[in-house]
């Protein structure tokens, strides 16, 4: 499957994010996507969602890209896996 067109593009809420890759982004834009369509987002589902775009290169990866959007403060992912965005103050 082809990476979308808009994974160059910054959305505002990545602005502060230092270092960021397409694959990060790409990562980004599938979670905003899982959520505005009141699809499940977690850990499990979003890891195959990036290795069905990405192939075996993104299902090693994915727990890097993850882990910088966790430690950039753009997503926190909870205990059971799910993901979610912080409220930003």
């Amino acid at each position: 499957m082809p990476l979308p067109d808009y994974i160059s593009v910054r959305d505002p809420e990545l602005s502060d994010v230092k270092n960021l890759t397409d694959n990060h982004i790409t990562l980004w834009q599938r979670i905003k996507e899982r959520m505005a369509n009141g699809e499940p987002c977690n850990k499990s589902v979003l890891r195959d969602d990036i290795k069905g775009m990405l192939g075996d290169r993104g299902y090693k990866s994915f727990g890097k890209w993850l882990d910088k959007l966790v430690r950039s403060g753009v997503i926190g992912v909870r205990r059971s896996g799910v993901i979610f965005i912080p409220v930003q103050q």
